[in-house]
């Protein structure tokens, strides 16, 4: 692969990423955590080494499912 077919691929999955951000967040705004998680959860398939989706999704999930919460916030400060 050549190194502009690697940062074509490289920005399309960032444009991937920045659009479920937007949905995430335009869901949560909107009240509805559920649509909200699977939009976070996309994002943080498509950008594992952003910590600001699993922040994002940890604040989220503090409503209703604080264990997995916890867990996400470990993760975080650890590392």
């Amino acid at each position: 692969m050549t190194d502009r077919a690697t940062e074509d691929g490289k920005e399309s999955i960032d444009l991937l990423a920045a659009d479920a951000w937007a949905r995430a967040s335009d869901e949560a705004a909107s009240g509805n955590p559920r649509a909200a998680r699977f939009w976070f959860d996309r994002v943080l398939r498509l950008a594992p080494d952003d910590p600001r989706p699993r922040l994002e999704l940890a604040r989220l999930l503090l409503a209703s499912d604080a264990a997995s919460a916890f867990d996400l916030f470990r993760d975080i400060a650890s590392g």
